[in-house]
């Protein structure tokens, strides 16, 4: 079987700089659980919580298991209750973000030539984002129609 090629999708298959989205992210994200816990105080939690995981070195704990185990205790709010609204927020808010990601023309070609060549293609990226939120930036990327072997979520 032919090697896969592991493709990260941020800054790497679609212009969407970090330091450019999450500002607008958080911003909006925040606006939608704002009356649950303030604002400053989720931002600060989901870094922090994200910085959890990434430090994560054991291998039995998945980065989701790692994040959550940290956040939701650490936030106050039951995931019961802000995951619900999360996913509202990926339906309705998340794709406004749109205007902040941008396709690299260059994206179709390698990863269309990697697949006929035979290789299995991964998207490798941190699964930082919900699922459907990643599934949006492949959209929004103009890659989301190839037959992937992994999309990392």
């Amino acid at each position: 079987m032919p090697e896969a090629i592991l493709f990260d999708m941020d800054g790497t298959l679609v212009d969407d700089s970090m330091d450019t989205f999450l500002p607008p992210y958080f911003a909006a994200i925040a606006q939608k659980i704002a009356h649950l816990v303030l604002p400053d105080k989720f931002i600060a939690q989901l870094q922090a919580s994200t910085h959890a995981m990434v430090a994560n070195d054991d291998p039995t704990r998945t980065m989701a298991d790692v994040f959550a185990a940290d956040f939701f205790p650490k936030l106050g709010v039951a995931r019961e209750t802000l995951m619900p609204l999360s996913d509202d927020f990926c339906t309705r808010e998340y794709p406004q973000l749109r205007a902040f990601v941008k396709p690299i023309s260059t994206a179709r070609d390698v990863i269309g030539r990697a697949i006929q060549r035979g290789h299995p293609a991964v998207i490798a990226t941190m699964p930082v984002f919900p699922a459907t939120a990643i599934r949006q930036r492949l959209e929004w990327g103009h890659i989301a129609d190839f037959p992937y072997a992994l999309v990392t979520m």
